[in-house]
């Protein structure tokens, strides 16, 4: 039976080809849309997790990309403005953070903004920041097989003691910044207290970037007093609402990304017709072969049987060859923000849905073919 169903590949090669390719390029397009759908639901819910869109503000700095020095911006005034928004008793939450290499660093008044969810033992407080001598850390999931609760770690030659493991796959925001294809994940992170005071200029300039709060409902910017802060300091911020930031990206962005759904759409439509069409036009030009079968002894049942496995191995070498394509060639859709990675899941769901309109055609078409006799099947068409 195996040798038959490999001499049959063998003999319409061509014609197995194209149907390969054309299932490659259904799994393609399928996990196309599926990176872009992801990226505008998945990715903004992880968002929303972690702050109040419509309510937390950021800190940007106008025209920064076109800053190459430091001198460029007056850091005392940066210090003077962290001191106001700091004491200002209108906001309750609010706070910084500051990553380098693979640590985040905290401000203590971010604790009351947010509070990573914990796998073991605990997070940080304000208490931790008391003593700059004897200072606690949390550690990202994947040091959990390497290190204990309680255990001492050294960071730029200081002593940490270890006080708790992050959850798996905790997210977080980007530095100052969410335009970016995903959120950050904190599995190999160090999570560390901070203190603006003690950052050297640069760093106090990307802290300040990075700074959140929280807006009152009842309150307005310019009731808060930050624009006219921002204004006696001569600083060239600019106050973002989260959700504006979002809502200015996704309205960037969703020309692009509805063409390419509209596109992945119609390949879909054009390749599954194409399919459905020349899996119609094999079985139909086969008839001559299946009469010389049944003229020779086989069974309809031995026929349909090997007509339904020579399909089982065209989906599965579509599926191979789709991950192979994934594996070796990563892609990027919209420079770099939307990444099309592999979907094992939906491309297994798009294999059985493919495997079963095959067979339900062949299976069709077989018991279409089966009421002629051999001689009238070996006549051809």
């Amino acid at each position: 039976m195996f040798y038959n169903i490999l001499k049959s590949i063998a003999t319409r090669k061509k014609f197995f080809f194209f149907l390969v390719i054309q299932l490659v390029f259904v799994f393609i397009s399928i996990n196309e849309c599926n990176a872009v759908y992801s990226y505008y639901n998945d990715n903004m819910k992880d968002i929303k997790k972690i702050i109040d869109v419509n309510n937390t503000m950021s800190f940007d700095i106008k025209n920064s990309a076109k800053r190459k020095n430091i001198q460029d911006i007056n850091v005392d005034h940066i210090t003077e403005f962290y001191d106001f928004i700091s004491n200002n008793s209108k906001i309750s939450e609010k706070g910084g953070y500051i990553y380098r290499n693979n640590i985040l660093g905290l401000d203590k008044n971010f604790l009351s903004f947010y509070s990573f969810p914990i796998s073991k033992g605990r997070n940080l407080t304000k208490d931790d920041y008391k003593d700059k001598n004897n200072l606690p850390v949390v550690l990202g999931s994947n040091f959990e097989e390497n290190y204990n609760l309680g255990d001492t770690i050294s960071i730029e030659n200081k002593a940490f003691t270890i006080i708790g493991f992050i959850k798996k796959d905790t997210k977080f925001l980007q530095e100052g910044n969410i335009f970016t294809d995903s959120l950050i994940n904190l599995n190999d992170y160090i999570i560390m207290p901070i203190y603006f005071y003690d950052l050297n200029d640069i760093d106090k300039v990307s802290f300040m970037k990075s700074f959140i709060f929280n807006k009152p409902n009842t309150l307005t910017i310019d009731d808060l007093e930050i624009n006219e802060k921002i204004k006696e300091l001569s600083l060239d911020y600019v106050v973002r609402p989260f959700n504006d930031i979002m809502k200015l990206f996704y309205n960037s962005t969703k020309g692009p990304a509805k063409i390419k759904i509209i596109n992945s759409i119609l390949l879909l439509f054009i390749t599954m017709s194409g399919l459905v069409s020349s899996a119609i036009v094999s079985l139909l030009k086969r008839k001559r072969e299946f009469g010389i079968l049944i003229a020779l002894g086989a069974s309809k049942k031995s026929i349909l049987l090997q007509v339904i496995l020579e399909n089982t191995l065209l989906v599965i070498f579509s599926f191979i060859l789709s991950i192979l394509q994934f594996a070796f060639y990563g892609r990027y859709l919209y420079n770099g923000i939307v990444t099309v990675n592999l979907n094992i899941t939906n491309l297994f769901i798009t294999v059985c849905i493919l495997f079963i309109i095959i067979i339900s055609i062949s299976l069709i078409l077989l018991i279409q073919i089966f009421k002629f006799s051999s001689k009238e099947l070996i006549g051809g068409i």
